[in-house]
C-alpha cells in the first residue's frame, strides 16, 4: 500500500491468510490484520405470505427460530439468534495466519486485531503499531450475491469493538514511532528490538516476552506482564544470554503488573510500580538452562555467574520483589514493600560515588548476600522496617576509602526492627571480605531497633584471603558465595555435634 501524499484514509483490511517469504511496504495508509467473522446460517426475513389462511400450513420458519432462540437462552449462546451471519459480539472467529519477512512501515498505521497471528519483523518510521487492537471490521454482505451476478461483488464493511487473542512473533525496529500492546495480544519478541524514540505501552492482559535484546530510549509503561530473557537455541537445551535495556525505565501501573527477569537475562534500567505489582528476578538453579559455549566469557561479563543481571534502582513501595539466583547491582535510593532473595546477591554500586540506602519493609532472605560499600565516615545502608527474617546470609563490605586507624569507626549497615534474629548475617572478623581487609561488625537489639553496626576493621596479609578477595572483585561471585555458604553451614553442624 503506497501513497505518495501525505496519510489518507486508504485502509488494507486482511481477514483470511498470508504466507509470503518477502517484504511488505505500507506508506501513508493504514492495514489491519484480523480473524474472520464465522457466518451463520440465517431465516428469512419476511413474513409466509398466504392469501388463503385456510390453506396455509404452520410457518415453520417461525417455529424454528423460537426454537432455536429457546435453547440459545439456555445454553447462553444468544448471539446465534440475532439472525445476522455475523456479529461483533460472536465469540466463534476463525484465526488469520499471516506471515512474511519484513513489514516496512512510513507514516503509517498498522493494526493486528483479534484472531490474528502474525509471523514477520517490523520495520517503522513515524508510525503507530497496535498489536491487539480492540477495532475490528466485518462484511454485512459476506456470503451474499447481492448483484445476482457470479462475477461481482458489493461490501458494506462495519466497524466495532471486539476483543480476542492475538498473537505477534518477530522483532520490531522502530523510529519515532508508538506501539501499543492490548488486552489477551502475546508478544514474542524473538529477534533484536531496538526502540528509538518510540513509547510503548502494555496493557492488562497483555504479555510480552523479549529474547536476545531489547533496547528503548523510552520508558516501557507496563500493565500487563513483561517477561525478558535469553532465547533458546534451535533443537538444543542451551540458551544464548538476552541484553536489555530501557533508557527511562519500566513503569508499572496497577496490582496485576508483572516483571519478568530470567533464563540467562541481563537487564538494565529503573522500575517504578505505584501499586502492588509484582517483580521477579532469576529462577531457582535447578531450573537454569546451559549458556551456549560459544557465550560462555560474555555470560560471566553479563551475569557473574547467577541466572540474571538486574542494574537499577527500584521504587516499589506497595511491590513483591523475588530473587532467585540473581545479582542485583542497586545504583540509586530504592524502596521496597517486600523482598524476597534466594542463592542471591545485592550488591550496592551507587551513581556518582554516592551512597545509596535500600528501605524495605518486610525482607525475607536466605543463603544470600548484601555487599554494602563504606568509608571512614559513611557507608550505604540496608533499612528493613518490618520484619527481617532468614539464614546463611554473608554481610560483605567493599572499603572505598581507609586509612591507618582501623578502630572507632560506629556506621550503621543495617537497621531492623527489634528483636531480630542476631543470625540473619554471618559478620565475623574471618579472611571472608570483600576486597584485602575484613571488617569487624557489631549486633545489637537495642530497645527499638536492632543493627549491624561497622566498628572497624582488620587487615589481611594471607594470600588465600587476597585470592578470595580477587576471585570475588572480578566477577566470580556465584562461586564465591558459594564456597562461604558452605562453610558456614558445616561450622553449624559441627556446632550441632558438639552440643
Amino acid at each position: 500500500i503506497n501513497s505518495q501524499d501525505k496519510k489518507t484514509n486508504a485502509k488494507l483490511i486482511l481477514d483470511g491468510s498470508v504466507n509470503t517469504k518477502n517484504d511488505v511496504e505500507v506508506s501513508n495508509a493504514s492495514l489491519t490484520m484480523q480473524g474472520h467473522a464465522t457466518e451463520h446460517a440465517i431465516f428469512r426475513s419476511s413474513a409466509n405470505h398466504c392469501s388463503l389462511v385456510f390453506l396455509c400450513g404452520t410457518d415453520w420458519v417461525t417455529v424454528l427460530k423460537e426454537t432455536e432462540s429457546s435453547y440459545n437462552k439456555k445454553f447462553n449462546s444468544d448471539y446465534k439468534s440475532n439472525n445476522q451471519q455475523t456479529s461483533f459480539d460472536q465469540p466463534d472467529w476463525k484465526t488469520g495466519v499471516f506471515k512474511f519477512d519484513t513489514l516496512h512501515l512510513n507514516n503509517a498505521d498498522f493494526s493486528i486485531s483479534r484472531n490474528a497471528n502474525v509471523e514477520g519483523n517490523i520495520s517503522a518510521n513515524k508510525s503507530a503499531i497496535t498489536i491487539g487492537d480492540k477495532n475490528v471490521y466485518i462484511d454485512n454482505l459476506a456470503g451474499k450475491n447481492i448483484t445476482n451476478n457470479g462475477f461481482d461483488f458489493k461490501q458494506t464493511i462495519s466497524t466495532n469493538l471486539s476483543i480476542g487473542e492475538t498473537k505477534f512473533t518477530g522483532g520490531i525496529t522502530a523510529h519515532n514511532s508508538q506501539i501499543a500492546i492490548g488486552d489477551q495480544a502475546v508478544v514474542t519478541l524473538n529477534g533484536a528490538t531496538f526502540l528509538d524514540n518510540t513509547p510503548i505501552s502494555i496493557d492488562k492482559g497483555a504479555k510480552v516476552i523479549a529474547q536476545i535484546s531489547m533496547f528503548t530510549t523510552k520508558g516501557i509503561d507496563i500493565s500487563g506482564e513483561l517477561t525478558m530473557m535469553g532465547i533458546p537455541e534451535q533443537n538444543s537445551k542451551t540458551v544464548t544470554p538476552g541484553l536489555h535495556y530501557a533508557a527511562d525505565g519500566f513503569r508499572l501501573s496497577g496490582g496485576n503488573a508483572n516483571f519478568i527477569a530470567r533464563n540467562m537475562a541481563s537487564v538494565t534500567g529503573n522500575i517504578y510500580a505505584d501499586d502492588a505489582a509484582t517483580i521477579t528476578l532469576g529462577q531457582p538453579e535447578t531450573e537454569t538452562p546451559t549458556i551456549s559455549s560459544a557465550y560462555q566469557a560474555w555470560a560471566e561479563t553479563l551475569l557473574y555467574g547467577f541466572d540474571t543481571a538486574y542494574r537499577g534502582a527500584i521504587t516499589a513501595p506497595k511491590a513483591t520483589v523475588s530473587m532467585n539466583n540473581a545479582i542485583w547491582h542497586l545504583n540509586s535510593q530504592s524502596s521496597i514493600n517486600r523482598l524476597e532473595t534466594k542463592d542471591s546477591m545485592v550488591r550496592f554500586t551507587g551513581d556518582n560515588g554516592k551512597f545509596t540506602t535500600l528501605t524495605v519493609n518486610n525482607l525475607t532472605i536466605d543463603d544470600s548476600a548484601f555487599v554494602l560499600r563504606a568509608n571512614l565516615a559513611q557507608a550505604d545502608q540496608l533499612v528493613v522496617n518490618k520484619s527481617l527474617s532468614g539464614k546463611n546470609n554473608l554481610l560483605l563490605v567493599d572499603f572505598i576509602e581507609k586509612n591507618g586507624n582501623s578502630n572507632g569507626l560506629n556506621i550503621d549497615l543495617v537497621s531492623a526492627p527489634k528483636g531480630t534474629a542476631v543470625d540473619v548475617f554471618k559478620a565475623t572478623t574471618r579472611s571472608i571480605g570483600f576486597s584485602d581487609v575484613t571488617p569487624v561488625i557489631e549486633q545489637k537489639n537495642d530497645t527499638d531497633k536492632a543493627t549491624w553496626t561497622l566498628i572497624g576493621y582488620k587487615s589481611v596479609a594471607n594470600a588465600d584471603a587476597a585470592k578470595k578477595a580477587t576471585l570475588l572483585m572480578s566477577g566470580g561471585y556465584k562461586a564465591f558465595l558459594a564456597e562461604v555458604n558452605n562453610l558456614n553451614k558445616r561450622m553449624g553442624d559441627l556446632r550441632d555435634i558438639n552440643g
